[in-house]
Formats: structure tokens, sequence, C-alpha cells
């Protein structure tokens, strides 16, 4: 936990091993000091005692959120975690507008936000991860399966739809590190076929996608005009598994400078 009441900074999101030790090393230059002062000079005005407890506190966790499940097919269990009370949609919303601020024009998250909120009552089965930072949600993630009733030719059965939200800055960090957890819960759930749903001005987070293995597999326009591309991936999805073998994105390797 942080010792000091008044920290100066706070944690970015992608602030992983490798991102700090490189600010460390800039600042051992600038202030003319050795690595290992400049590491315990980052520590504290991030407000923690030392560099252990720094970096530590900059590996966001990743958990199975509440409502997960089918609620159409099962009772809640007795003491099964409760729903996401307001504050913690609230902050799902907030990251959900950041993951989108590099499109154009603002697209709103209300009736998303909405979507999701509600999934479960129609009686799909949906599964959500929420990566935190300390007490803040920095990250989100959503497997989906529509029941029988709501399914169309493109929502067969087997085929899940996901959903990762985060800020963009994260992506090829704690967005790949979610994308492995859905990937897990993909195999778990049997699933055959993975898709997102996105808009295609969303050009970054497209192409991150796109480097992870998904695959364009249809476009269209709705009614305002907007174009969506829908992007897929087919079992046994090998490409998230490998990133789930991996060493987390952004983990401390010593480079050969270092180990001299």
């Amino acid at each position: 936990m942080p010792t000091h009441q008044h920290s100066l900074r706070s944690l970015p999101v992608k602030a992983s091993d490798e991102y700090l030790r490189k600010e460390a090393k800039r600042v051992s230059k600038l202030r003319g000091i050795n690595l290992v002062a400049a590491q315990r000079a980052l520590a504290h005005e991030y407000g923690y005692r030392n560099w252990a407890e720094l970096t530590t506190a900059a590996k966001p966790t990743l958990q199975l959120a509440h409502r997960s499940g089918s609620l159409a097919t099962r009772p809640p269990e007795p003491g099964e975690a409760p729903d996401f009370n307001d504050e913690e949609w609230s902050a799902v919303r907030s990251l959900a507008e950041v993951s989108l601020s590099e499109m154009p024009a603002a697209a709103d998250v209300k009736e998303w936000l909405e979507n999701r909120k509600s999934f479960l009552e129609s009686g799909g089965v949906q599964q959500n991860f929420v990566a935190t930072l300390g007490k803040q949600i920095v990250g989100y993630g959503c497997v989906e399966h529509p029941p029988a009733w709501m399914r169309n030719k493109k929502d067969a059965a087997g085929e899940y739809r996901l959903f990762v939200v985060i800020e963009p800055a994260a992506r090829r960090t704690l967005g790949t590190r979610l994308l492995a957890k859905l990937g897990e819960s993909l195999v778990g759930l049997g699933a055959r076929r993975a898709w997102f749903q996105e808009y295609e001005a969303d050009s970054g987070f497209i192409s991150f996608l796109e480097e992870k293995g998904f695959v364009e597999s249809a476009s269209f326009q709705i009614e305002d005009g907007t174009r969506i591309v829908r992007l897929s991936m087919d079992a046994p999805f090998e490409p998230l598994m490998q990133q789930a073998l991996r060493p987390n994105p952004g983990t401390y390797l010593p480079d050969e400078e270092e180990r001299r």
C-alpha cells in the first residue's frame, strides 16, 4: 500500500515493469544519479516506499467479474458475488469512452453499456472480466453468447461475441492480457468461433485485433451511415492462447547492457 498520502503522481495504466524501468533510466540520466537511487526516487514520487512496491502496484489484476454465467439456466449460488454497483458500471462506461478517444467523432456508449448490464436477463451466456489497478477498474473484457431466440445466421450456436475495453495506450500490454483471458474462457465454453464488431473509424483498435490474429469477415453500414467491421477467429484460438503462455507483456527482462 502507498505510504505517502500526498503522492504527486498517479500510475498510468501502461506502467508495466518495462515502462517503469525505462522511466527510471531517464531519471537517472536527467538527475545524474545511479539507477538504484533513481528507482527509489521514482517510487517515492508515485507514493510507494520502494521500487519493489512500485512495480508490484503497476501490475493490474485480472479477475472474473460479477454477472457471469446464465441466470436463465441456474439460480444465483449462495454467497455469489453481487451485481456491479452503480460506481463500478460508471467506471466501465468512462473506460469505454476513453477507449474510443482515437475515433474522429466520439461515439455514445450509453446503449452499449445498457446492453451489457441487461444481457443475462435475455437468457444468454455472459462472462465478464475486469482488470484492476488497486481499486481502479482499468480494463474490461466480456464474452457473450445470445440465447436461441436472439440468434440469426451470424450468431450461430458456438459463436461468441467478445468485448475488450481498454485505453489505447494499454492495448499491447493489458489489452493483450485481457484477450488471453478471454481465450481461456472461450476454450472452457467450448466455443468454435469468436468475433468482435467494431466501428470502422476505430482503426487503431482494429489494427490491434488483426495483429492478434482476428480477420475481417464482414462489413456493413448502419442507419446513421456509420461503417461497422466484424472480425473473427476460429477455434482452437491458438493466437490468443499463445499469449497466455508467454510472460506478461511488459514484463521486465534485463537487457544486454544490464547483464554485464
